[in-house]
């Protein structure tokens, strides 16, 4: 590890925070430090709370950050919105927030329960609170939990009991409607490209097109060995590709398929290099990077698809464990003994970018997100990296860091949000920013 000479410690306050400056660098001497901000303490003098963060914006376009927290009450989530600033964080209303989609042209929708509506449908803007669109069972009784799916421009609803058949299409401009009376959805995802795949007790899997009302179902071929009674399950996306995976009877794996919108059925994935079907253990991590679907098949073999045979390939073969990461782009993140690699959509990519300390558990890492030009690791710590060993900077937690940084993580704009754990404040929500990565430099206010 090099050793980086300090630049001035800075301790000053900006609308009443303390801005720390934190040293830690590796493989390039120099590096910047670190300025960390406590954004909001939610609970004040009491247990800590846990977060969902995404990155959002907000209808206006501001970028922002959306935060589901339970403010200290377990199971009582609320939804928040954040800029980083005092002024800019406040709490979309008082309704118990169940999920959210943060939509790409701006705002949130939520499925959330409130006293006079029970569990319902709610958006907001991002500046005001969460208004009521659409309730499935009017009045105080709750409606039925459900998935938020991204469907191009509008949000689907998918519910999750059988006995409330359809999935139900809403937007900023347009009312709640029917998309199909399909029932019994057991798991779907979404795509901004208007691609939804889900697997169903009434149909083993099914793709409908873009748009409220399109209704165009496309069923699976045949897969051999059969895949009997249970609904396959849906794993992610391979860029235009959704994927699922098929369970073998009597047996600990599932043949993986694939299909899209321009495909009139599914098909098994056969790489090239092997002649025969994929096949991948039960309960494996499947992470969607952009263009590829990317999994653990094998004792330590990481791969990636795009849904095609040719497409279709290990790209590391010395993962340590069943864990790894991806920045939502092109890099995907693991370890071997207590090494953090990286490892590309490309075969033979593979490379070490640091080293963790020996104490730190080798499931890592726990999530990673694009950050301006870099990739941000929730490793134990902080990491940034470019993707070259040479260009990687660590700072380890209670090392390098007064504070536990941990996941979830989000980036929006010159900031990386995290939930972090720090002795006088448990866990709350903080802030990061690495003078480098901005385009402007480094300025006092």
């Amino acid at each position: 590890m090099a050793t980086c000479p300090p630049p001035p410690r800075r301790a000053r306050s900006r609308r009443g925070i303390l801005l720390l400056t934190l040293l830690g660098c590796i493989g390039r001497a120099g590096a910047q430090g670190l300025e960390i901000e406590l954004v909001r303490e939610f609970t004040p003098g009491q247990s800590s709370s846990s977060f969902d963060i995404t990155a959002g914006k907000t209808r206006a376009g501001e970028s922002i950050v959306y935060v589901a927290t339970t403010e200290g009450t377990p199971g009582q989530r609320r939804l928040w919105r954040s800029d980083g600033t005092a002024v800019g964080t406040h709490r979309l209303g008082d309704a118990i927030v169940h999920t959210f989609l943060p939509m790409q042209d701006g705002g949130v929708y939520a499925t959330a329960t409130a006293p006079d509506t029970g569990l319902a449908l709610y958006r907001s803007d991002g500046d005001a609170g969460l208004e009521l669109v659409w309730d499935p069972v009017a009045g105080p009784a709750d409606g039925v939990r459900s998935e938020l799916l991204r469907l191009g421009s509008d949000v689907v609803v998918v519910p999750l009991d059988p006995s409330f058949p359809g999935l139900w299409s809403a937007g900023w401009t347009h009312a709640p409607s029917l998309v199909s009376s399909m029932s019994g959805v057991r798991r779907s995802i979404g795509s901004n490209d208007g691609i939804i795949l889900g697997s169903s007790t009434a149909q083993p899997a099914w793709v409908f097109g873009a748009g409220a009302g399109t209704g165009r179902f496309l069923l699976p071929s045949p897969v051999d060995p059969p895949m009997g009674t249970s609904p396959p399950h849906v794993v992610g996306a391979a860029g235009p590709a959704l994927c699922g995976k098929a369970l073998v009877p009597d047996q600990p794996s599932g043949i993986v398929f694939c299909a899209d919108a321009e495909r009139q059925f599914f098909r098994r994935v056969i790489p090239s290099s092997t002649g025969v079907p994929l096949t991948v253990p039960d309960n494996v991590q499947f992470e969607s990077t952009g263009s590829r679907l990317a999994f653990i098949r094998g004792p330590g073999q990481l791969w990636v698809s795009d849904g095609s045979h040719a497409g279709t390939y290990a790209v590391a073969d010395d993962v340590g464990s069943q864990c790894f990461a991806t920045d939502g782009a092109e890099r995907l993140f693991y370890t071997w003994s207590h090494d953090l690699r990286m490892a590309t959509i490309t075969p033979g990519g593979a490379r070490n970018l640091a080293t963790m300390p020996s104490s730190y558990s080798v499931c890592e890492p726990k999530a990673a997100t694009r950050w301006r030009s870099r990739s941000a690791i929730a490793v134990g710590g902080l990491v940034l990296t470019s993707g070259a060993a040479n260009d990687t900077q660590a700072w380890w937690n209670f090392t390098d860091l007064p504070l536990q940084f941990s996941a979830p993580i989000a980036a929006s704009r010159d900031w990386l949000y995290f939930a972090g754990t720090r002795s006088d404040v448990g866990t709350e929500l903080f802030r990061v920013r690495w003078p480098d990565l901005l385009e402007s430099g480094f300025e006092d206010e």
